[in-house]
């Protein structure tokens, strides 16, 4: 039986009293990745990364609190990734960051209910 690589990674990150989760989904025939809502620890995330030998393509935001999203520009910056976040979610909180792209497809609302 052919051993099956895994393709989703769960990081547990934390700053303080603040505890947050990223994920890195692979998609395992070509090797590119997405992690979602990086936070808090840069050397934990690309040590999973360089761990894993995945290239990161998207960055993947589910809403733009600060415990979401402030490793979003460096992650992207540095493997030269887009970063996607819903419509509505940034014209609402007019949230702004550089290779930012609308998702409109479904989306995690404003307020942190789904639709």
């Amino acid at each position: 039986m052919k051993n099956k690589k895994q393709n989703l990674y769960i990081l547990k990150l934390s700053f303080i009293s603040f505890i947050n989760y990223s994920y890195i989904i692979v998609d395992e025939a070509s090797g590119q990745a997405a992690i979602i809502d990086p936070a808090w620890e840069l050397d934990k995330i690309i040590n999973k990364i360089h761990e894993t030998n995945v290239v990161i393509s998207k960055v993947l935001l589910t809403h733009s609190h600060f415990d979401h999203t402030n490793l979003a520009d460096r992650i992207a910056k540095k493997y030269n990734a887009d970063i996607y976040m819903s419509k509505k979610e940034i014209e609402y909180y007019k949230f702004k960051c550089r290779k930012l792209n609308l998702y409109v497809k479904g989306y995690h609302s404003i307020g942190g209910d789904f639709y």
